[in-house]
């Protein structure tokens, strides 16, 4: 990923701590998996515990898609519409 050591410890804590593990992640973990996929694989085996990572990453993407697929098909007033109802709904964080 082009990473240094420093950056590979302070992007592992903030993966830690993102999830909100109670236990740290490897300190080799961004060396033992390099890549984008195997990194994502372990988090959701080990971390999340998912039995076949690859298929539920599968999922979520068709999931995503679809969804995607329907906004595509709004117009820009109907899409406007909803992000701004989104918006003001108490379940989203306010930044700042």
């Amino acid at each position: 990923m082009g990473l240094d050591s420093l950056m590979a410890v302070e992007l592992r804590n903030l993966l830690g701590s993102g999830l909100g593990l109670k236990k740290n992640l490897p300190a080799t973990l961004l060396f033992d998996y390099p890549t984008l996929d195997g990194l994502i694989d372990y988090l959701a085996r080990e971390v999340l515990g998912w039995e076949n990572p690859a298929s539920e990453r599968a999922a979520a993407a068709g999931e995503d898609t679809a969804a995607f697929a329907d906004l595509e098909r709004l117009s820009d007033e109907d899409a406007e519409v909803l992000l701004l109802r989104e918006l003001e709904t108490d379940d989203h964080p306010r930044n700042g």
